[in-house]
């Protein structure tokens, strides 16, 4: 289960279709989230994603 993400992107004119899609992605999960605005990403990148998970344990 994913519990948080952090979103970085260098273009806040990209907001609208980063939220987009990130509401497709997760459907009704809504996971906590925090964006940072950055200057340019990694070979041009205009998203990047770090997510904390829970992974269940084996019983």
């Amino acid at each position: 289960d994913v519990r948080m993400c952090r979103v970085y992107t260098p273009g806040v004119e990209n907001w609208d279709v980063i939220d987009e899609q990130y509401a497709l992605f997760f459907g009704a999960h809504k996971p906590a989230r925090v964006v940072v605005p950055t200057t340019a990403l990694h070979f041009g990148c205009l998203v990047e994603i770090e997510a904390v998970a829970k992974i269940k344990e084996k019983k």
